[in-house]
């Protein structure tokens, strides 16, 4: 489907145990895709439960409604909304999850991307951009000589990060784990360090680059 228009800032809740997509796509439009799910204990009981899930869409982005989940049982999260988007590389975005991933993939626009358990991934992008996430992986590839726009902020808790940076590539730029293991390049004490974390900066410098994880294994590739 296709939005009716293109918000100013583009929100996007798949809820328990869906995940956002969003790539750089045609200007003008908004294209959505979803895929939906839902399980139980027979065939009949899942069908039914995906029956009772809906697509939610107001003027600034996207929801999910569906049956309540039985915190009880081992079919806890009983269903689930994937969302793969196409949108205006510049498009804001707003983006939410728990336990499904997020990913962006050459967008520059203003992000904030937050999810508890599912894994984040961020492919060529630039802008303004915000990543969250406490259990789940983090995965940074950048892209050209330098970050195009504000800066980057992407943190997890306890969970794995990978950060791919080309050759020759311009930055202020904080990275590492304080009490996980390191893989790849790590600066000496000289070259500046705080709160356990590396600070370097790349030939000439640029828009500051912080990618780190508290707890969770560090690798710069």
């Amino acid at each position: 489907m296709t939005l009716a228009r293109v918000p100013a800032v583009l929100h996007v809740d798949p809820g328990q145990n869906g995940g956002v997509e969003v790539a750089a796509g045609k200007a003008g439009e908004v294209l959505v895709k979803a895929r939906v799910e839902a399980w139980g204990k027979t065939r009949e009981e899942a069908e039914a439960r995906l029956k009772q899930v809906r697509i939610v869409e107001d003027g600034d982005g996207l929801g999910t409604e569906g049956p309540a989940n039985d915190t009880g049982s081992k079919w806890y999260g009983n269903w689930s909304v994937s969302f793969r988007i196409e949108a205006p590389e510049a498009l804001a975005l707003e983006l939410s999850a728990v336990n499904g991933p997020l990913g962006v993939y050459e967008m520059n626009g203003r992000m904030q991307l937050s999810t508890q358990n599912g894994p984040v991934a961020i492919w060529h992008c630039g802008g303004d951009v915000s990543a969250r996430t406490q259990n789940g992986p983090l995965a940074i590839d950048l892209e050209g000589k330098r970050w195009v726009g504000r800066g980057l902020s992407a943190r997890a808790v306890n969970g794995p990060v990978a950060l791919d940076i080309p050759r020759g590539y311009e930055a202020d730029l904080e990275y590492g784990t304080i009490n996980g293991p390191w893989s790849g390049p790590r600066p000496a004490v000289a070259e500046g360090r705080r709160r356990g974390y590396a600070h370097v900066r790349l030939g000439k410098g640029g828009a500051p680059i912080s990618v780190t994880t508290q707890n969770g294994p560090f690798a710069l590739r």
